[in-house]
């Protein structure tokens, strides 16, 4: 008997002990509802370094861990629309249970659905408790489900219809304007809420003084991943005939440190997130010559084998020390092996089979890519901006080819380009800034482009195309903001645009183009905004000199005057209504390869354009938007644009090969619809989503007949939303 008190007495002594570093609790809304979700921490102070945290569940009921010294130490409840808590641990005991009351009042903002939406000011802050259900693997996943954020399918995201600059990371700008690296990587579960930013500034000091109308997402952590540590998430997997997959995403946030790194490793053809394409056509600077004969699989029927292979890795870094100096940067490592083997069409005869598109395809990109971002508050009023990169993109493609007679296709692409940018703005006491930029871009290419055939006029084509590309940039801008509804900003500048081409072929001469464009210029931005509407316009004036010189053409010099005006003029409705019209008219420039005979591909031969032009674009469109109570959405978009004097391609085709030429095109419309609708009944997305658009163009290619030719296309797309796990599309 003394044995079984003495063992009653031990436990409760440990579970005393235990007891003593952990607090638990219900906590509850003003009407006594359990909270879900709530973020517990630990935390210390005045540093409020979290040493501990936890979430309650369904009925509010939590559970934390806490150490033994309880001094200088509190205990922080948070949620979303609701009055944050915080409790001394020296003041509580190990039971406690929270009251949460709303906030509306301290927010001094609108508080909508405060369990999911808060809107204040320009800020659209979603909870994601509410619109998950545990089926999102990736960002992009979640923001599908956000009422007024649609996600394209190509990862385009758009707010209220309006596409976004960029997507930050607990406030760290760590991808700049490559967000899908974000959106496409970032598991959803790290995430805690999603905010949309409206009339958005880089620059800090420009903010009351700029009328912005840019749009930026900013991604919430969870408090847990903010521990310093190394956290994340790791993937792997495999499957039939040796296919495997290994993904790893990696984060580590403290106050002045940021990393995180997404890598993945495997050969199931998945799509890589940053295209080199994104960073190098920049200013038209980047040429393209010879295109690579790349098949897309996933159209292509009776594909027989298929080998995808990819190393992709791309980190990301951020420092920040007093809120004075931050640097953020980027590494990007991509390398593909892909081999396709296709046969696209076989057609049967009585004895013979006839293989009309047979091919081997092998291609071996890879891709180093480098930014970095400095941003240092020299004073209050003076801060320092400086962005540099770098890419060095390198393919090799090989083609073995039966169509029906054999042939060989190969290219060997490098590029390589390098930019710095510097702005030093100066805030003035007069609700006025003066920044001063200068930038500067240098970019080199070349490709080697082989072929070989069997039974062509050109039996064998050997063509090395090389580029050196130069643009630098400097002006001056005043930005002023007089009252509170009328913004404007002065800008004045020169810049100048170097190219040179040099194209040599074994079938012709060597063919050289030398191109130079000096320009001086004055442009004004201007904006009146009131509570109805916001007009906006915008103009440039320059003076443009051009001097360009070919082997096909004598030396030309043109000087040109230069307008082009931008105009929109919005209206808020009211309950979330709102209506915004825009025209604009753009001067568009040429390529110096336009001005070069060449082998675009193993049966096409390109001639040059015969005279110099400068097209120019006409766009008119306008949009509707209803953004009611965050739970209903709808945009109406309407555009259409006339582009006059750009060139277009004459196909000639003979018995032994295709051949186009460049001419001047005549005026070519194009008309573009767009209809999306989401309304939900509560926001566990119990709803429905219509999709539409319509596209209508002229265009004009000369074959066979001179006149212009009309390409129409209408599409529709569904769905009905149980609790987001069911759904019923409806295609047309």
């Amino acid at each position: 008997m003394k044995k079984i008190i003495l063992f009653f007495v031990f436990n409760v002594f440990i579970f005393n002990i235990f007891s003593q570093n952990e607090i638990f609790g219900n906590i509850t809304d003003k009407d006594g509802k359990g909270l879900l979700g709530v973020n517990i921490t630990v935390a210390t102070k005045p540093e409020n370094k979290i040493l501990f945290f936890a979430l309650s569940d369904k009925n509010g009921n939590y559970k934390i861990k806490i150490s033994e010294n309880r001094n200088n130490k509190e205990l922080i409840f948070s949620y979303l629309g609701l009055k944050t808590q915080k409790h001394s641990l020296n003041d509580i005991t190990n039971e406690f249970n929270v009251i949460l009351t709303d906030s509306a009042t301290e927010l001094q903002g609108i508080v909508v659905k405060p369990k999911s939406i808060i809107v204040k000011g320009d800020t659209t802050e979603y909870q994601l408790l509410a619109f998950s259900d545990g089926t999102e693997k990736k960002v992009e996943d979640i923001l599908k489900k956000l009422p007024g954020i649609i996600v394209s399918d190509e990862g385009n995201i758009s707010f209220k219809g309006k596409s976004i600059e960029k997507i930050t990371l607990d406030d760290t700008d760590l991808f700049d304007t490559d967000y899908k690296i974000a959106s496409k990587n970032i598991p959803s579960n790290f995430l805690m809420s999603v905010q949309a930013i409206e009339n958005y500034s880089d620059n800090s000091l420009l903010k009351n003084v700029e009328l912005s109308n840019k749009v930026i997402l900013n991604l919430k952590l969870k408090d847990e991943l903010k521990l310093s540590r190394p956290t994340g998430d790791v993937q792997l997997g495999g499957g039939y005939k040796n296919m495997f997959d290994l993904g790893a995403n990696l984060l580590s946030f403290s106050k002045k440190w940021k990393f995180y790194d997404t890598f993945s490793f495997d050969n199931q053809g998945t799509t890589t997130t940053f295209s080199p394409s994104d960073i190098i056509d920049e200013n038209n600077l980047n040429t393209s010559f010879a295109d690579n004969y790349t098949l897309n699989r996933n159209n292509i029927e009776n594909t027989k084998t298929v080998k995808d292979k990819k190393l992709y890795n791309s980190f990301h870094f951020g420092y920040q020390k007093e809120k004075k100096l931050s640097i953020t940067g980027q590494y990007v490592f991509d390398m593909r092996r892909e081999n396709y083997f296709e046969q696209d069409k076989m057609n049967y005869f009585t004895d013979t089979i006839l293989i009309e598109n047979l091919s081997n395809i092998e291609r071996k990109p890879i891709l180093h890519f480098g930014k970095i971002k400095l941003k240092y508050n020299i004073k209050k009023n003076i801060l320092l901006n400086f962005n540099s990169k770098y890419s060095n993109f390198r393919s090799n493609f090989n083609n073995n080819l039966q169509i029906p007679q054999q042939s060989f296709y190969n290219t060997n692409d490098k590029n390589y380009f390098s930019t710095n940018n510097a702005d030093l703005t100066f805030l003035l006491k007069d609700s006025s800034a003066i920044v001063f930029n200068i930038n500067m871009l240098y970019g080199k290419n070349s490709q080697l482009f082989d072929f070989y055939s069997l039974d062509t006029l050109y039996k064998k084509i050997n063509q090395n195309a090389f580029t050196n590309s130069l643009y630098g940039n400097i002006s001056v801008n005043y930005y002023r903001k007089i009252r509170k509804f009328f913004y404007f900003n002065i800008k004045s500048g020169a810049e100048i645009k170097s190219q040179k081409l040099e194209l040599q072929n074994l079938n012709f001469d060597n063919e050289n183009v030398d191109f130079l464009s000096v320009t001086y210029y004055v442009s004004g931005n201007f904006n009146f905004k009131s509570k109805i509407f916001t007009l906006r316009a915008n103009a440039l004036f320059g003076l443009n000199s051009r001097n360009i010189y070919s082997d096909l053409l004598e030396k030309h010099i043109e000087n040109r005057f230069i307008f082009t005006p931008d105009v929109s003029l919005s209206f808020d409705l009211g309950k979330g209504n709102a209506f915004t019209l825009s025209s604009s008219y753009q001067k568009m420039d040429f390529l110096p390869l336009d001005y070069v005979n060449y082998f675009a591909n193993y049966n096409s031969y390109v001639n040059s354009a015969d005279k110099y032009v400068s097209a120019s674009r006409y766009s008119l469109s306008g949009s509707y938007t209803l953004f009611s109570k965050l739970n209903t959405f709808l945009l109406v978009l309407y555009s259409f644009y006339v582009d006059k004097h750009n060139f277009t391609e004459n196909y000639i085709i003979s018995a032994t090969k295709n051949t186009t030429e460049k001419i001047i095109s005549p005026a070519n419309s194009t008309h573009l619809g767009v209809l999306n609708f989401k309304t939900y009944c509560d926001p566990l997305r119990h709803g429905i989503q219509i999709d539409g658009s319509f596209f209508y163009k002229n265009y004009y290619n000369a074959l066979n007949t001179n006149y212009l030719r009309n390409n129409k296309m209408l599409s529709a797309d569904t769905k009905i939303s149980l609790k987001s796990v069911f759904s019923f599309p409806l295609n047309y």
